[in-house]
């Protein structure tokens, strides 16, 4: 028998590993990092030494094992040379140990019955080795695996493991929370790279040094075996799903109906790189991309690609191929693959093409796991801060748009510095020492009636046991300063309510307040506490809070009722339907004609609450009469020698004489006794008091430009339910006027534009139409609901602005949208600033309208598009690739500031930012920021102990695009720079060609018509480039360049 010495097979690096006996041996690690062929080794020496032993080797798809585990554990075999000791068998798949018979079994996640069902018939199925783990993006699968293999005890010295090998490209993953982030004595972690692999040659560590030149975000991951992290990642809106190909949304019965567009694309490899096939389905009108196919392989001659092509049936397919592989084109279309094209690769193809597919949701079938780890670990490369409209190309733009353009805008016809923020020295709120959570809250919508924006902060405490809410209403103006409009309101948390201590503002009509409840002392505002609370703001910052119990509506949900003779009898609801119940309050009306021969009338409702219950009567001869029973009351005091009663739990009312025998109220007109009680339905209130989003739409309202209805959604327990008020009353829901959206998933927003709802879900965009009608009882209304977007939707409400007459909103996926018409659909904003927005956090994303922009604020920057022409003429969803060159988008950044932004208002010129202090969180001192009218200088928060404030003037940056002076393939001579320009002290001035760059020595001074001639110097250049930096109030309002060929000295 040959032998091996196992130090010299295994190597070093893996000690711990080999000797490990704990339940789970969790493996993270770069590529070529030997943590596989380590796995294979010691998994037939251990199944050697211990008969009785079986191994089950899983992957996400079954197919894959024999290119790769089935392989590595033969190669495993023969690096132990005990290749005569081992079976192999391909179908099915598997290798047997002849001495014992003992077995190592291959199983796919995408079979999973198969999977659960996995036994052997000699031994103990002892251990699992789950291969390439990264790839199941389900923690449930996984632990179905768990909870089925291995199963029940094994003898000693047998024992339970499961192996789990992986390369770690993305952080997110739940592997690393699971098994990385908390730690436990069952689990066995490692992190192995490629320095562990002492077989490496020169060339392998080669591949490494140039990836960790040129790629460290790469070789972080894929050299070192480190987290990878979402950031920087090309796209983001991609999932794992198993869907059937015949029965995806939208699939029709013919041709003509089938919405999907099949395409089939192929990439080229050989020896470092795989050739890559792709099969995916295409609906262009819901932007959905379903990926079913694909082939990975390295060292494919073209015959082998043609017969992989003929053998999946895909040969007579339409198959865009590589463009630069002209000669592999045409050997496979005469090898039969006649259909096969160059696929156009032109200039600024692979930017226009990224930013095309993050428009997509984009499925990939679990059988697609190359697939699945080209999308975790496919990534932008780093370019430098602030670059925006950055295409491969940097001539491939318009002439007026910017690649990088940082603290600028475009006012007074240039592009000027921004306004310095200011930090006020006081923080504009301070929690109580002993408050246990702090939350701001916001008004839904702006309707100028303050000077800035409402809002409510929301303060937890604690007293003992017992916890409550606090909350004050107040308005943050432009200024940057929060005052309180109104006394603190403090309720009681309810645990069995559920209520989490959120306030929904209103904005209303102070008149029309006035009008519903006759009182003078309240304000244009509106406060819904999830507790189960309706409050007025008063007109005054000393008054508390109005509230609203006796003031909302109170519904005749029955009218034409009739009584019985005796209580007891004959018990019916009689009458008929009438009004809804309303949601705002337990109280409701029901009305009765008396006869003069009943005395007890029942209610549509028994289990009566102990409130207050009254009746009114008007009797035959006109006389009216109010009964009034009282809180926990059974009785009334007697009037016109009539005493009413109540059986609260009957639901009845009755009427007795003063001595207690049964009395009829004397006959009446219709509808003459009028019983108001009420009837807590828990339920009820919850649904509209944990509402957390408020819109103005449908019918006309001279308050509100949206319209007369309040409608309201964003219940955690209803999370696709939206509800609306009655017209022109938003003291009144009734329970029917609700509709739910689309499936399961939340309403995540609502907003108007025209005449149109929209409503927003995390991936959806469905919108609304008003259609009023008239029915007895009052103005009926119809709601047309319709999907406009399968794959768009808000998940940062706060991003939604009305820009224009179009609705504009961000997405976390790292998109800007806008609302072109219901007809029209959906447009994309965002392509030029895709690499930014990629990178970006959209936690505590939010938005204003500034002085015709869209600022979008993440963080410490915002993004601001210019709302001019070429916004305005993006009309057409057909027309996004030139309409989105049109777009000018430049940033601000705010990171110098000392202060974490998560609020912008905005109205008109004026704006202001709302932010923490460094280090500190959502609840800590607010230290507001507002900007001043006429500014060169930041005021930065330095020091939150004081606090600490300095000022620092605000630096810019602007670089053009590449101007190649018509033809870019023929030299120039740089002759002349013209600028036209404001304040240009202490700017420095670069010129970039393709061949050098070089800075100004030193600027002239301006004309006086604000122009500046530069002669570069720079003899020779197929393009140019400007770049300006400086700091201070600056503008640049025009350029002018002049150029001839160069014909030699």
């Amino acid at each position: 028998m040959a032998r091996v010495y196992l130090p010299e097979v295994v190597g070093g690096g893996y000690g711990a590993f080999w000797r490990c006996r704990r339940r789970y041996r969790v493996v993270k690690g770069g590529k070529a990092s030997k943590k596989s062929s380590t796995a294979a080794i010691w998994f037939i020496l251990h199944l050697m030494k211990m008969p009785g032993a079986n191994l089950l080797v899983v992957r996400q798809v079954y197919r894959t094992h024999l290119d790769s585990t089935f392989a590595q554990l033969r190669w495993a075999i023969r690096r132990l040379k005990v290749d005569h000791l081992w079976q192999a068998s391909k179908n099915p798949l598997e290798l047997v140990y002849r001495p014992t018979g003992q077995r190592i079994l291959f199983r796919g996640f995408d079979d999973v019955n198969k999977l659960a069902s996995t036994t052997v018939e000699q031994g103990w199925l002892c251990w699992v080795w789950v291969e390439e783990a990264y790839e199941l993006m389900s923690e449930a699968e996984f632990d179905r695996l768990d909870l089925s293999v291995p199963r029940g005890e094994v003898p000693a010295p047998l024992f339970k493991q499961t192996t789990l090998t992986f390369n770690p490209w993305d952080g997110s993953h739940w592997l690393k929370k699971r098994f990385f982030d908390q730690p436990s004595a069952d689990v066995y972690t490692m992190t192995s790279t490629f320095r562990d692999n002492e077989f490496l040659d020169e060339s392998d560590l080669a591949v490494f040094e140039e990836m960790r030149r040129r790629h460290p975000r790469q070789y972080a991951v894929a050299g070192l075996g480190e987290w990878g992290t979402a950031e920087g990642l090309v796209f983001e809106r991609w999932r794992k799903e198993a869907f059937d190909l015949d029965r995806l949304p939208g699939r029709g019965n013919s041709p003509e109906d089938d919405r999907y567009v099949h395409v089939f694309g192929l990439d080229y490899g050989y020896t470092n790189d795989p050739t890559a096939f792709i099969a995916a389905a295409v609906n262009p009108a819901d932007k959905i991309l379903y990926i079913y196919d694909e082939h990975y392989q390295k060292r494919m001659l073209n015959s082998d690609i043609a017969n992989m092509i003929r053998r999946k049936g895909y040969a007579k397919e339409r198959i865009r191929a590589d463009g630069a592989e002209p000669k592999s084109n045409e050997e496979l279309r005469r090898l039969g693959i006649t259909r096969l094209r160059a696929a156009d690769k032109g200039q600024d193809s692979v930017q226009s093409g990224i930013a095309r597919l993050q428009e997509y949701d984009i499925l990939v079938h679990p059988r697609c796991c190359h697939t699945l780890e080209e999308l975790g670990s496919y990534r932008f490369e780093e370019t430098a801060e602030g670059m925006l409209n950055r295409p491969e190309d940097p001539v491939q733009i318009e002439d007026s748009q910017m690649v990088q353009s940082v603290n600028l805008w475009w006012k007074n016809r240039a592009m000027r510095t921004r306004p310095g923020i200011q930090c006020r020295a006081e923080q504009v709120y301070h929690p109580d020492a002993d408050a246990t959570l702090i939350r701001f809250q916001y008004a839904g919508e702006d309707s100028g009636t303050v000077d800035g924006r409402r809002v409510v902060i929301a303060s937890g405490y604690k007293d003992g046991s017992v916890f409550n809410w606090t909350y004050t209403p107040g308005v943050l103006s432009f200024d940057g300063t929060l005052t309180a409009t109104a006394q603190s309101v403090s309720v009681d948390y309810n645990p069995s309510n559920g209520a989490d201590g959120h306030a929904l503002l209103v904005e209303y009509d102070r008149q029309e307040l006035e009008r519903l409840t006759g009182k003078r002392n309240v304000d244009g505002g509106l406060m819904l506490l999830s507790e189960g609370y309706f409050y007025a703001l008063p007109s005054f910052a000393y008054q508390a809070p109005v509230r609203m119990d006796d003031y909302l509506y109170r519904p005749l949900v029955r009218r034409a009722g009739k009584g019985v003779k005796e209580r007891g009898t004959n018990i019916a609801i009689t009458g008929e339907a009438y009004e809804e119940y309303n949601l705002a309050t337990p109280y409701f009306r029901s009305a009765f004609t008396t006869d003069g021969e009943a005395t007890a009338f029942y209610l549509p409702q028994t289990e009566l609450d102990d409130g207050k219950l009254t009746a009114d009567l008007t009797d035959g001869t006109g006389h009216r009469f109010v009964f009034e029973i009282p809180q926990g009351g059974e009785s009334s005091a007697a009037q016109g020698g009539m005493v009413l009663h109540c059986d609260r739990t009957a639901g009845c009312v009755y009427f007795t004489d003063g001595s207690g025998a049964a009395k009829a109220p004397s006959k009446g007109a219709a509808d003459n006794l009028i019983v108001t009680a009420a009837k807590t339905r828990k339920e009820s209130s919850r649904i509209l008091y944990e509402m957390e989003t408020a819109v103005w739409y449908g019918g006309n309202s001279a308050f509100s430009p949206g319209g007369a209805r309040l409608f309201l959604t964003g219940n955690p327990r209803y999370p696709n339910r939206v509800q609306w008020s009655a017209p022109g009353n938003p003291l009144y829901f009734p329970e029917n006027s609700f509709m739910t959206v689309g499936d399961a998933a939340a309403v995540t927003a609502l907003a108007v534009q025209g005449d149109l709802l929209a409503i927003f879900k995390e991936r959806e965009l469905y919108t609304a139409a008003y259609t009023p009608s008239r029915v007895s009882a009052g103005e009926a209304a119809a709601f047309t609901v319709e999907k406009l977007r399968s794959a768009v939707g808000c998940d940062r409400p706060e991003t939604i602005v009305l820009c224009g007459n179009r609705l504009v909103w961000a997405n976390s996926t790292g998109s800007v949208y806008t609302l072109l018409s219901a007809a029209k659909g959906v447009g994309c904003l965002s392509g030029l600033i895709g690499r930014d927005l990629a990178r970006a956090s959209f936690d505590g994303a939010c938005a204003a309208e500034v002085d015709g922009h869209y600022a979008l604020l993440l963080e410490n920057k915002a993004y601001l598009l210019r709302l001019d022409e070429g916004y305005h003429r993006y009309t057409s969803v057909g027309e996004d690739r030139e309409a989105e060159s049109r777009l000018k988008w430049t940033v601000w950044d705010f990171s110098a500031a000392g202060v974490t932004f998560r609020t912008i208002i905005g109205r008109g010129g004026r704006f202001a930012l709302l932010g923490y202090a460094p280090g500190e969180a959502d609840g800590a001192p607010l230290y507001p920021v507002y900007v001043r009218a006429e500014g060169e200088t930041d005021t930065m928060l330095v020091s939150a102990d004081g606090p600490v404030f300095a000022e620092t003037p605000v630096s810019y940056a602007l670089e053009t695009k590449a101007y190649p002076f018509e033809d870019r393939d023929t030299e120039k001579r740089i002759r002349r720079v013209v600028l036209g320009l404001e304040g240009a002290e202490g700017m420095r001035l670069i010129f970039q060609t393709e061949r050098s760059a070089q800075e100004a020595a030193a600027l002239p001074l301006l004309s006086g018509d604000g122009r500046m001639t530069i002669r570069p110097g720079i003899c020779r250049g197929r393009i140019l480039t400007l770049r300006l930096e400086g700091s201070g109030a600056a503008a640049v309002a025009g350029l002018s360049l002049q150029a001839d060929v160069y014909r030699g000295r």
